[in-house]
C-alpha cells in the first residue's frame, strides 16, 4: 500500500485537487439554479438596469477585498505562531479555505484549505490556531447579537419591563461567560491536556497556550473590523434593494441574523436557504418587500462567499498538498 501511495502520489493529489474544483463549481451552479436564486437575480438586473443607487452596489463590491485582506491579516497573525507568512500566502491560504468550506458541512472544509499554505509539520497545529481565529469572530458575532437582542426583545418579543430586564442581565452574563472562556482557553486546555484522551494529545493542546490575552485582544480587534464591514456591506445591499428601510433597526436586524445563522447547524448545502430565512424573519419586521430582502440576502452570499470561493480553486490547484508552499 505504501509502495502504491509512493508511486501514485502525484496522480492521487492531482484527482483531489480536480475533485474539490468541480465540487465547488458543482455547489454554486446548484445553488444558481435553483429557483429562488433565479428570481433573486432577476430582481439584482432589474434594479441594476434602473439606474439607480449603483454607488452603493460598487461600495460593496469594493469592500470584498477589504474583508479579504482583513481576515487574511488575522489569519496571518494567528498563525505567526507558528511560523512567519506572507500576505500574499495569508490571502492565498484564506480563499483555498473558503474554496473547501463552501460544499463542506459547517465550513469544516475551511481549516484543511488554510493550512495547506503552512509547512507540513505545522499543519496540524495550524487546525487548532484557526480554530483561534474562528472562535474569535464568532465571539464578535455573539456579543454584537446580544447588544442587538436587548433592543429587539422589548419591541418585538415582550412588553413586560420585568421580564425585560431579566432578559439583560441574562445577556450580560452570556457576554461575561463568552468572554471568559475566549480569554481562558489556553489554561482551560491545560487542564484538559492532563485528562484520558486529551492528555495523549498534550503537545498539540499547547498551541493554545502560545496565546496570550494581548495576542486574543488583536484577534478580536481584527475579527471587529471585519464584522464592521461585512455587515456595512448588508446594509448598504439593503438600501440598495429597499432605500425606505431605517438604518439604526436595520442594522440591529443584521447583527441578529449574524448571530442566528452563527449558532444554527449549518450545512453547506442548504445555507443559502438558512441564510434567506432568517433574513426574511427578521427584516420582515421593517418591511414587507420580501423580494428585496432576499435579493440583498443572495447577494452579500455571491459577494462575500461565491466569488471569493471561485477564485480560491486557483489556489487549491496551486497548492502542494505534500510539502511546503511558498
Amino acid at each position: 500500500m505504501k509502495l502504491f501511495l509512493q508511486r501514485y502520489k502525484k496522480l492521487l493529489v492531482n484527482l483531489l485537487k480536480v475533485s474539490i474544483l468541480l465540487l465547488t463549481i458543482a455547489y454554486v451552479a446548484i445553488e444558481l439554479m435553483h429557483r429562488n436564486a433565479l428570481e433573486n437575480m432577476g430582481q439584482i438586473t432589474a434594479q441594476i438596469q434602473s439606474g439607480q443607487r449603483l454607488y452603493l452596489l460598487a461600495l460593496v463590491v469594493i469592500l470584498m477585498p477589504l474583508n479579504i485582506f482583513l481576515e487574511s491579516s488575522k489569519w496571518r497573525f494567528a498563525a505567526s505562531k507558528l511560523e512567519k507568512i506572507s500576505l500574499r500566502r495569508a490571502i492565498a491560504s484564506v480563499l483555498a479555505g473558503m474554496s473547501i468550506g463552501i460544499f463542506t458541512p459547517n465550513n469544516i472544509g475551511d481549516y484543511g484549505g488554510r493550512i495547506l499554505y503552512l509547512s507540513e509539520g505545522n499543519r496540524i497545529k495550524g487546525v487548532l490556531v484557526n480554530f483561534i481565529s474562528s472562535i474569535a469572530q464568532m465571539v464578535i458575532t455573539l456579543l454584537a447579537g446580544f447588544i442587538a437582542f436587548n433592543f429587539y426583545a422589548p419591541q418585538y418579543v415582550n412588553q413586560d419591563p420585568l421580564i425585560n430586564y431579566i432578559l439583560l442581565y441574562f445577556v450580560l452574563f452570556l457576554m461575561v461567560v463568552v468572554l471568559y472562556l475566549f480569554f481562558n482557553i489556553g489554561r482551560i486546555t491545560y487542564y484538559l491536556s492532563s485528562l484520558g484522551w486529551f492528555k495523549k494529545h498534550a503537545e498539540l493542546l499547547a498551541v493554545f497556550a502560545l496565546f496570550k490575552n494581548i495576542d486574543l485582544i488583536k484577534i478580536l480587534a481584527w475579527s471587529a473590523l471585519r464584522y464592521l464591514v461585512f455587515s456595512s456591506q448588508y446594509l448598504l445591499l439593503l438600501h440598495f434593494f429597499i432605500p425606505s428601510m431605517a438604518i439604526t433597526e436595520t442594522y440591529m436586524m443584521i447583527t441578529l441574523i449574524f448571530f442566528t445563522q452563527s449558532i444554527l447547524p449549518g450545512f453547506a448545502i442548504t445555507e443559502l436557504g438558512v441564510r434567506s430565512g432568517v433574513a426574511v424573519f427578521f427584516l420582515g419586521h421593517l418591511s414587507a418587500d420580501t423580494i428585496g430582502i432576499l435579493a440583498a440576502a443572495f447577494s452579500i452570499w455571491s459577494v462575500n462567499v461565491i466569488l471569493p470561493s471561485l477564485v480560491g480553486t486557483y489556489f487549491i490547484i496551486k497548492a502542494k498538498f505534500i510539502g511546503a508552499n511558498s
